[in-house]
């Protein structure tokens, strides 16, 4: 019998759409059968073409993540009434989100429908950082603790140390499992040993010196992803005569701060902002070294990518990266926030071929060895069909 599992996200344009792009067609030959609700209506190319044979059903709810706060009015309403029509056609037996936003949207609708809700944790979202969850228990924040503890609700997580994000918020009752999200380490590989690093016309045409080491980015301009960091950094670097480039990957509301960032640190002719790609691997496989200079991060799929494609990283030391990242060995940890620390340890690899080599041959197998998406893929099945056992 194959089950049907219905996927709500706000929209398919970051990570969590590289992820379901990867995974939705692997478990659908295990015998799940995954149909997609976008409720933005954009695509990532990458999303899209991985989700060319899985049905979608495209909304324009605009703004539906960013205005929620209460779940019982305007087009929250509207949203939830459309989705539940849709809901009453596909007949799922599970229903899977992926936001705080959806996860309560779809709540009432789930629970009325008498199906378990996978809600599926990416990272430390509003509700878990808020102090509001405690205080003022008739606001969204509460309703979602609320929601993580029903009986019909399964929680995924995407990193161990989330557990103990769960349980500094007072949720320790919940039920569900850790899944790690995956990566294609057949799509993301090395660049081969004949292969210049730096010879794509991509990076001839940004009018900078071949030889340059370049630092690559990829990920939404926002402030939580703090690219400014790196960007000071690189200034830090060019006062010290150690020069590299950094390709920015992605776009977001920070894209003109970061731009007039990098004129008053005198490195705007080092940055290169390229916007939204469909063409990751090639920029990867083209790059030296990974930067991830967020302030906090659930399972960074970039950085798995990018480790994939045998890029060392450095990124910030928080949780998650460091479940990632074995530091000194598969990259680099820099204190978040810190531009002094991220020049260094940038730095050092610029500096030392040797050794970028030697931690991107490291991050390509830690990736290969803990993170390949048909494993997760598997585990995914697996996991849906213990739910619907406990149903």
């Amino acid at each position: 019998m194959r089950h049907k599992v219905l996927h709500i996200l706000n929209s398919v344009t970051g990570g969590i759409g590289r992820v379901l792009a990867l995974t939705s067609p692997r478990v659908r030959k295990l015998g799940i059968e995954p149909l997609v609700i976008n409720l933005s209506g954009r695509y990532l190319e990458a999303a899209r073409e991985g989700l060319r044979d899985i049905p979608c059903y495209d909304f324009s709810f605009v703004g539906i993540g960013e205005r929620l706060v209460l779940p019982f009015c305007g087009p929250e309403m509207k949203a939830r009434r459309e989705i539940r029509c849709l809901v009453q056609q596909l007949n799922p037996q599970v229903i899977h989100t992926h936001y705080f936003h959806t996860d309560i949207l779809a709540a009432p609708i789930a629970e009325s429908a008498g199906i378990p809700q996978v809600v599926h944790i990416h990272g430390i979202n509003k509700a878990l950082r808020s102090r509001r969850a405690v205080r003022w228990p008739w606001t969204a924040d509460r309703a979602y603790m609320n929601l993580l503890r029903k009986p019909q609700t399964f929680v995924l997580l995407v990193s161990p140390y989330l557990r103990e994000t769960l349980a500094q918020c007072g949720v320790t009752d919940w039920r569900g499992d850790v899944l790690v999200n995956g990566v294609d380490c057949d799509c993301f590989t090395p660049a081969g040993k004949t292969e210049e690093k730096t010879g794509k016309g991509l990076f001839h045409a940004c009018g900078n010196p071949p030889s340059r080491p370049w630092i690559v980015f990829v990920g939404r301009l926002d402030a939580n992803k703090d690219v400014s960091t790196a960007i000071r950094a690189l200034g830090l670097l060019k006062k010290n005569s150690v020069l590299a480039s950094l390709l920015v990957v992605g776009g977001g509301p920070e894209r003109e701060p970061l731009d007039h960032l990098a004129r008053s640190q005198d490195v705007a002719e080092q940055v290169v902002f390229l916007g939204e790609r469909s063409d990751i691997p090639d920029i990867l496989r083209s790059s030296d070294i990974f930067c991830l200079p967020s302030l906090l991060e659930g399972m960074s799929v970039s950085t798995l990518e990018a480790m994939a494609a045998g890029l060392p990283v450095v990124a910030s030391d928080i949780p998650a990266m460091r479940a990632i990242i074995t530091a000194g060995e598969s990259g680099l940890l820099a204190t978040p926030g810190h531009a002094e620390a991220f020049a260094e340890a940038l730095g050092r690899l610029i500096i030392n071929g040797r050794e970028r080599e030697s931690m991107g041959q490291s991050a390509r197998q830690r990736a290969v060895d803990r993170y390949s998406v048909d494993v997760q893929a598997e585990k995914m099945a697996e996991f849906y069909r213990r739910i619907l056992k406990k149903s």
